[in-house]
């Protein structure tokens, strides 16, 4: 005790003490009432409180410990850590929460807010704030507040503004004002507005005013809860018209009706739907215009529709035949089924049906001739949807062609009977010209007095010029009637020249003319051709311009056009200084009975024909014929051949027996030489006939080789399968089984498909002969039999056996030969393709490559030409066709093509020369096919 104090007052410190005491505990009675006050304050919260002081210790209100499940009796013990740790517990994204713990702990003085995702889906947002007394911080209060419903609607609202903001043209218009309350994006940039200038308009300042019928349906529509769908025209902002759909239906917004307008731009669509309609309208005028009867059904067989030619002919209205079937039309019973039968087999075929038939008239009964097809309807993906039918009254079009055909018929009869006549009088002729030309060569041999010697050179003179004419008259009916065939034979060409010059020299050397020649270097001396045909077109020009030149000089002259490893075409050229032609002159030339100068006072005689013939000569080679020429200054005619390039010939296989030892039936005058190399070689001799055995057994045997005999073809097929044959002479007709039957069953034995068979036959008809070949056979040979006939088959298709002279190359039968793959080819005479190839097998493989390569597309070729109208276009590619196939020996595509020629070449009607060229087109492409496919094959080894 404080000695200081003073005595007398210790009980009034000790009072004073009391009452301080108990004031005191009288303010911390209150203070702790005001704690708990406080504290139930908190905990009636709704919002979860959390206080979290410096030294790390906690409070937090009932609600807190309610959101994160604290048990009561661990609330006084949880520290800071171990809340945080159970809060990030419960919620869907823990590390966020500690972010916002990690920015309280670095910057403790900020205020943050957030909003926390539980893992149950409860959303809630977290306000952290620094607490402070007395200015001092002393921890940090944080609440947390459930705003799940909030939250959720306003991402409710979020999504569904995004909706509308992305949606099609939409508007909103209240219905008792028809103000616009909403407009989304897509709407404001189809009307050209923005929505603050929507919003200030009506509906009937948009432009957008509807009908009042179409106002009536909206009200009763939306009155019945139904969406209005809607069809007008408006114009936007900047007044462009726009065709619009709209679907329209009513509904609340805050309390007042509102129309929800949305908006399709179908502008396109009509667009669209218009230019259909007129593409239907457009196609309906032109099928209705159509002189053919045109109907269209689906599958059940109903009628969709027709045109305007199939109704009057069915005797109804278009509507009427609409959507009836054929048993509900007024035809009879065969056609009802005929036309029922029809359309069926198209749709189970897929392919169209074409015919003609005959159809009883509705109108007066009569029958009328109908061309039609039917085909299927598909749609796009190809799926059968109905018929189609087109049908062409073609009666009148086939009476006129009947009556075009019996002309025809009657005009080449009248051709056949003048060229017969022509033929017959010209024998008749001859005979008589014979003894007036001969004896009068022969009187002038004889003493004559002067004035009997000029009369006897003028008798001779008019005996020449007439049989001239007669030639000339003869030569042209032939031409005219198709009967000139061409040679093809090796030739030289400077001996036809020297020819030519030795037959018009005198004559040019009477007159003083200078005779020329000039002959290219490029012109193979060897050529295959018509040589005799050659110098009469070359005689012609080169006589004409002697006679029509008084002075100067004449020119023949030879050049190469083109060429290739098989041909060349050819150009002759006489040149002439005479007294020339006008225009008018020429373009008469070249025609029948035709001359330059017609007048009755000319000067040169002659009967019009030779330049005619000439040109029609020069056509047959391949070629053509004109002239150039300018008056008083003499002409130029020409003409061009194609011929084949001759190979250089060795000397004949007699030189390759000259060193052969020994006598043998070779070495006799009947016998080729070239015999001695296949002597020894197999014969097999089908033949019924027992003399006809006889003679070619000796024949054969004579030249050295070995002979089997069958006596029908079904014994030659026994022996051929043991036999070793090297070729086989089959007859045609034998009883049991003829030659062209045996021919067939022979060449399905394996490994004689090459074996050479060679008909020796007495029908010598191009159709026998033909048949021959389609059968199989390689050859034929006509009998009686010629032994010449018969050396050059032998020397043809069997290999040599024996060696032969190193100078002389062993010719290579067909069987081996690069020839052979054409063999049995349908249409194709390899023999006489050989023949105009001079037997060169290498040169006729060259040609048959080049012809199915340069003549497959010739139809096609002249299609074009008759759509364009070039008839003489069309005319050289089928000359050319037929000049072709006839240096292959094609006969079936040259007799062709030389109709089609024919008919373009004397104008027939265009519907005659299509069906010729129809006939054409299998007939070559079956060729060009199986030449390109023997083409592919390799040439076989020698046996």
């Amino acid at each position: 005790m404080n000695s200081n104090m003073p005595q007398s007052c210790p009980a009034a410190e000790v009072s004073r003490l009391q009452a301080s005491l108990l004031a005191a505990q009288a303010a911390l009675a209150d203070s702790l009432a005001a704690n708990d006050l406080l504290q139930a304050t908190l905990d009636a919260s709704s919002d979860a409180i959390l206080a979290i002081r410096p030294d790390g210790s906690i409070f937090f209100n009932v609600r807190a410990a309610d959101i994160w499940g604290v048990p009561e009796e661990h609330a006084r013990s949880i520290d800071a850590q171990t809340i945080r740790e159970l809060i990030a517990s419960r919620l869907a994204d823990p590390q966020a929460y500690w972010n916002l713990i990690r920015t309280l702990e670095e910057r403790p003085g900020d205020n943050t807010r957030a909003l926390i995702e539980f893992k149950d889906g409860r959303i809630f947002e977290r306000l952290a704030r620094q607490q402070f007394s007395r200015e001092r911080p002393q921890g940090h209060v944080i609440a947390w507040r459930e705003v799940t419903r909030q939250v959720l609607h306003e991402r409710a609202m979020a999504f569904n503004g995004r909706v509308l903001d992305n949606s099609p043209p939409m508007l909103w218009i209240q219905r008792d004002t028809a103000k616009i309350t909403y407009a989304n994006p897509a709407m404001c940039q189809h009307l050209g507005y923005s929505l603050e200038e929507l919003l200030q308009l009506s509906m009937q300042q948009l432009r957008m005013a509807l009908r009042p019928e179409q106002k009536q349906l909206l009200l009763e529509e939306t009155a019945a809860g139904r969406i209005t769908r809607l069809e007008l025209t408006h114009r936007r902002k900047d007044g462009a018209v726009r065709d619009v759909e709209l679907a329209v239906f009513l509904t609340e917004q805050d309390g007042s009706a509102v129309y929800v307008v949305n908006l399709k731009d179908i502008s396109q669509e009509k667009a669209a739907r218009r230019e259909k309609e007129c593409q239907q309208q457009l196609l309906k005028a032109i099928v209705d215009s159509m002189s053919d009867g045109v109907y269209y059904k689906d599958l059940q067989g109903r009628y969709l529709g027709c045109n305007r030619a199939y109704a009057e002919h069915a005797g109804l209205r278009q509507e009427e035949v609409a959507g009836k079937t054929v048993d509900e039309m007024p035809f009879t019973p065969d056609r009802i089924a005929r036309i029922r039968q029809r359309d069926e087999h198209v749709l189970q075929t897929l392919q169209p049906d074409r015919g003609e038939y005959w159809v009883e008239s509705v109108h007066d009964g009569r029958r009328r001739l109908f061309e039609s097809v039917v085909t299927p309807l598909c749609d796009d993906q190809g799926t059968p949807i109905g018929v189609l039918s087109s049908g062409r009254d073609i009666t009148d079009r086939k009476q006129v062609e009947e009556e075009l055909r019996a002309a025809k018929e009657d005009a080449e009869e009248a051709t056949r009977a003048k060229s017969e006549f022509l033929a017959n009088m010209s024998h008749e002729i001859r005979t008589p010209m014979n003894a007036i030309i001969g004896l009068s060569h022969l009187s002038l041999k004889t003493e004559l007095t002067p004035r009997q010697r000029d009369y006897i050179e003028k008798v001779q003179a008019a005996g020449q010029h007439l049989l001239r004419v007669i030639n000339d008259i003869l030569d042209l009916s032939k031409v005219e009637a198709g009967k000139l065939d061409l040679e093809f034979v090796e030739f030289d060409v400077a001996q036809l020249l020297e020819t030519t010059c030795s037959l018009i020299g005198s004559v040019a050397q009477q007159k003083g003319l200078a005779l020329l020649v000039e002959l290219d270097p490029r012109v193979p001396r060897r050529l295959i051709g018509d040589p005799i045909r050659l110098g009469q077109v070359l005689l012609n020009l080169a006589n004409n311009a002697v006679k029509f030149t008084e002075a100067g000089e004449v020119a023949i002259c030879v050049r190469p056009l083109e060429a290739d490893e098989a041909e060349t075409v050819l150009e002759f050229r006489v040149r002439d200084s005479g007294i020339g032609l006008t225009g008018e002159q020429m373009g008469r030339l070249f025609r029948n009975f035709s001359q330059a100068d017609g007048s009755t006072t000319r000067r040169f005689g002659g009967t019009g024909l030779g330049l005619a013939i000439s040109k029609r000569l020069a056509e047959l080679m391949g070629g053509t014929a004109g002239v150039e020429s300018e008056l008083g200054r003499g002409s130029s005619f020409w003409f061009t051949a194609r011929v084949g390039l001759a190979r250089q010939r060795a000397q004949e296989l007699v030189e390759a027996d000259q060193g052969s030892s020994g006598p043998g039936p070779e070495q006799g005058d009947a016998l080729p030489p070239g015999l001695a190399a296949i002597r020894g070689a197999r014969i097999l001799l089908v033949e019924d006939n027992d003399i006809n055995q006889m003679v070619a057994q000796a024949l054969l045997e004579d030249a050295g080789l070995k002979v089997d005999i069958a006596e029908n073809g079904a014994v030659a097929l026994q022996k051929v399968r043991t036999g070793g044959y090297d070729l086989v002479f089959m007859d045609m007709q034998m009883p049991v089984m003829d030659g062209l039957t045996a021919t067939r069953e022979l060449r399905k034995i394996a490994g004689l498909d090459r074996l050479p068979i060679v008909a020796m036959t007495a029908n010598a008809m191009e159709q026998d002969l033909r048949s021959c070949l389609e059968a199989g056979m390689n050859d034929t040979v006509i009998k009686p039999i010629d032994p010449a006939a018969v050396w050059t088959a032998l020397l043809r298709w069997i290999a040599p056996l024996q060696p032969i002279a190193a100078a002389v190359p062993a010719r290579a039968g067909a069987g081996q030969g690069p020839a052979t793959p054409f063999c049995c080819i349908a249409g194709l005479d390899v023999s006489r393709g050989l023949a105009v190839s001079c037997g060169n097998e290498k040169l006729y493989r060259t040609i048959a490559a080049r012809f199915a390569h340069s003549q497959a597309n010739v139809p096609a070729q002249v299609h074009d030409a008759l759509a364009g109208g070039d008839m003489v276009a069309a005319g050289r590619l089928a000359h050319t066709l037929k000049s072709a196939a006839a240096n292959i020996g094609a006969g079936e595509v040259q007799r062709l093509a030389a109709s089609l020629e024919e008919a373009l070449r004397t104008s027939e009607p265009l519907m005659v020369v299509q069906d010729r060229l129809r006939a054409l087109e299998p007939s070559l492409a079956e060729l060009v096919g199986a030449i390109r496919q023997r083409l592919r094959q390799p040439a076989a080894e020698p046996a």
